[in-house]
């Protein structure tokens, strides 16, 4: 049963031991082959180099190409070596000790299987309700949800890996933000149930960032993903995307006191998207 679950575990300057993703979940309880892939630059990855686990399958992109090449990576690979499920993962997701067993447990379910995670602060991260104009994450039972309702960040997240390739994978135009919520908007056409496991995991999330020129490069990666983003399929995903967009744009704006921001978006999204 714990050989059908495939992990790909993403670092970016981090080493896997001191991944908190690596040390809550697989080390010492994963059994089967897992992917690391690494998107630190060379510099950093030379510095670093540390012996791996024998059935790690390690592959270094120092362009750091985004979430979407290393998990569609690691679907191919799951399945030239007849695993049945992905899971997908980031280095800085803690979870209890018992996470790997219950993934294990429900690895024939017929659904996507996602945690509940929170914040270090305890709140809500995912899933979310993405029914409403404004997706707001909440915490839930265990038990099955349409996925056209509720979404789950990328971290955490099992897939079927007939489902995962069936839905085309990860959108490579989506490098960064979006990038779950757009890929299971596929997926949900494949297969439209989320199953919510039981236990809960601890994202370490900051939006706390007070660096402008940090927020400036961050800002330019989250419109270029959104500018990836295509729901044409719906009118209600399309107006929602368009609002969280400007949403975010507003709050960095009065936040910043600066007007780059509104400049970006019209510059960078609004005109790019319009001539696509």
């Amino acid at each position: 049963m714990q050989h059908k679950i495939f992990p790909i575990i993403v670092l970016y300057k981090c080493k896997l031991t001191e991944s908190r993703t690596y040390k809550t979940l697989l080390q010492g309880k994963c059994d089967a082959d897992f992917m690391v892939y690494d998107n630190s630059p060379e510099d950093y990855a030379a510095e670093n180099a540390e012996p791996l686990p024998e059935k790690a399958r390690y592959i270094h992109d120092p362009n750091n190409s985004g979430l979407p090449v290393a998990y569609n990576t690691g679907a191919k690979v799951a399945k030239e070596l007849g695993y049945e499920r992905v899971l997908l993962l980031d280095h800085d997701t803690e979870f209890p000790a018992n996470a790997w067993d219950i993934y294990a447990e429900h690895a024939s379910k017929d659904a996507t299987l996602a945690p509940c995670i929170v914040t270090k602060l305890g709140m809500p991260f995912s899933p979310s309700d993405t029914h409403h104009l404004f997706p707001k994450a909440m915490p839930l039972e265990s038990g099955e949800y349409p996925m056209g309702t509720f979404k789950a960040v990328n971290s955490g997240m099992c897939v079927r890996t007939d489902d995962f390739l069936a839905a085309g994978g990860y959108s490579p135009k989506v490098r960064l933000d979006f990038a779950d919520w757009f890929f299971q908007s596929k997926l949900m056409k494949v297969n439209p149930m989320l199953f919510v496991l039981p236990f809960q995991a601890i994202q370490d999330f900051s939006n706390d960032c007070k660096d402008g020129e940090k927020l400036i490069t961050r800002y330019k990666f989250f419109l270029e993903s959104a500018r990836g983003c295509n729901y044409r399929f719906s009118s209600f995903a399309n107006f929602q995307h368009q609002y969280i967009v400007l949403r975010h744009t507003a709050s960095l704006c009065l936040r910043t006191r600066s007007l780059l921001y509104p400049y970006l978006y019209l510059r960078d999204y609004l005109l790019l998207t319009k001539h696509k």
